[in-house]
């Protein structure tokens, strides 16, 4: 993918331009009164040049605590800088078999990388976690894995092989249990997602140092010198660099960014199952999008604006505007409405609307996904700022950024203008959690 040139003047003066441009579509549908309402709401969603390149500054600002020796100065944020203990990248020389384990939400996912002399070949199956492992005790879980990878052995023909090094993603509190009792593998390596997310895309791209979560929740993870990490303790690992594991999803959990959030993102956030906690990814990530999205809608109900003051009870149920709902949205164009039309007919709200709805309908969806897109780029942008490289990739993996159509677009346009001195580019890094265990356990049984 072509990176762009730096752009001329901030692209971030043209959000509110944008806010206008989506009125003026509206311009001669709805009524003067209406039309001013539709601004107001609008409104909520602009964020200033001044405003984005603040989230930039705060996020560096509270990388910056999280790395303080001292534990006072710690306490100003609640980003983690977590020490991942991966201390390099692949060399191109690896040899050897390798397992990487993924834990999903539905499945369970076994990886076999084998390298000769830096040159992988990988066999990947998929296992159905049973529905009693999700309501009984842990201990089945963990039984469920071992019998998988004892099935994924006698698949691979790996029997024979003895202390097969194996890495597992598992980005969930627990205590270690005996995944490898009586099976010819060492569990060598315990990784988050992002941190697997950030190793397959330094195997795809040698230069990605930034891997990003960008699905249901968020997070990142970058590659940092250590002797920018005050709180580092010395050891006797001859690298200089290390991979962080920034744990950014309640970066704003201290008030330092509210003045991002409005009425909605409140609302939001009341309804969640953590009030107060991980109010950044609220902003931006994929299980609040749609709900955001939908409590504006309802807003607009009630005020007559959409639907002649209608709706449906599916509509005004909390959660089932679903965040895939706008990415469908926002792949129509301005011409065609048919996913729009589809997703409205399944609320029960295609009956009750014109053309109009169509419209506003996709312009809300398009401006709460802008500016999600604008929010997590501007922290980005800090990440790459932070690296003080002049190529750097972004491996992004989760279904939000795999899925929506412009959410890739949208970042791009705000980290060039954040950081025009960095060339930049994003990749996707599909599935990256069973092939980034499997990279970590190489890379930390190849220490050099």
């Amino acid at each position: 993918m072509e990176v762009k040139k730096p752009y001329p003047k901030s692209v971030l003066k043209n959000m509110s331009l944008t806010m206008e441009d989506r009125a003026e579509k509206l311009h001669n549908l709805f009524s003067k009164e209406h039309l001013n309402q539709i601004k107001s709401i609008f409104s909520m969603f602009v964020l200033s040049e001044m405003q984005i390149k603040a989230i930039s500054a705060i996020c560096e600002q509270n990388m910056q605590y999280g790395s303080s020796r001292d534990v006072e100065i710690r306490k100003k944020t609640t980003l983690l800088m977590e020490n991942t203990f991966i201390r390099r990248n692949l060399s191109g020389n690896e040899n050897g078999i390798y397992l990487g384990l993924d834990l999903g939400g539905t499945n369970f996912r076994v990886v076999r990388m084998k390298f000769v002399e830096g040159t992988a070949n990988t066999v990947l199956k998929y296992y159905k976690i049973p529905d009693e492992c999700f309501t009984g005790p842990c201990h089945l879980v963990f039984e469920y894995m071992a019998d998988c990878i004892e099935d994924f052995l006698k698949y691979d023909n790996l029997e024979n092989e003895k202390n097969i090094p194996l890495g597992f993603t598992f980005s969930f509190p627990s205590e270690k249990k005996n995944l490898t009792h009586n099976l010819p593998v060492k569990l060598v390596a315990i990784i988050s997602d992002t941190t697997a997310a950030l190793i397959t895309g330094n195997f795809l791209d040698k230069k990605c140092t930034i891997g990003l979560i960008l699905g249901t929740g968020s997070n990142v993870c970058y590659i940092e010198n250590v002797d920018s990490i005050e709180k580092w303790e010395d050891d006797n690992d001859c690298s200089k660099q290390v991979m962080i594991n920034v744990e950014w999803g309640g970066l704003s959990d201290t008030g330092c960014l509210d003045f991002l959030r409005n009425k909605y993102d409140y609302n939001v956030d009341k309804l969640s199952n953590h009030i107060n906690s991980f109010t950044f990814e609220k902003l931006f990530s994929g299980l609040y999008l749609g709900e955001v999205v939908r409590q504006i809608l309802t807003d607009m109900t009630k005020l007559g604006i959409l639907f002649n003051k209608n709706g449906s009870q599916k509509l005004f149920t909390p959660w089932r505007f679903q965040t895939m709902y706008v990415a469908d949205i926002e792949s129509d164009t301005d011409e065609d409405f048919t996913n729009t039309s589809n997703i409205l007919k399944e609320l029960d709200l295609l009956q009750l609307s014109q053309k109009a709805d169509l419209m506003l309908v996709k312009e809300v969806c398009a401006l709460v996904s802008q500016r999600g897109a604008y929010i997590v780029a501007a922290a980005l942008s800090a990440l790459v700022d932070r690296t003080k490289r002049e190529v750097v990739t972004i491996a992004v993996d989760g279904s939000l950024y795999e899925n929506h159509p412009k959410y890739h677009s949208y970042m791009m346009d705000v980290i060039h203008a954040l950081s025009p001195q960095t060339k930049t580019n994003i990749i996707l890094a599909k599935d990256s959690s069973g092939q980034g265990s499997a990279i970590a356990a190489a890379l930390v049984t190849q220490k050099s």
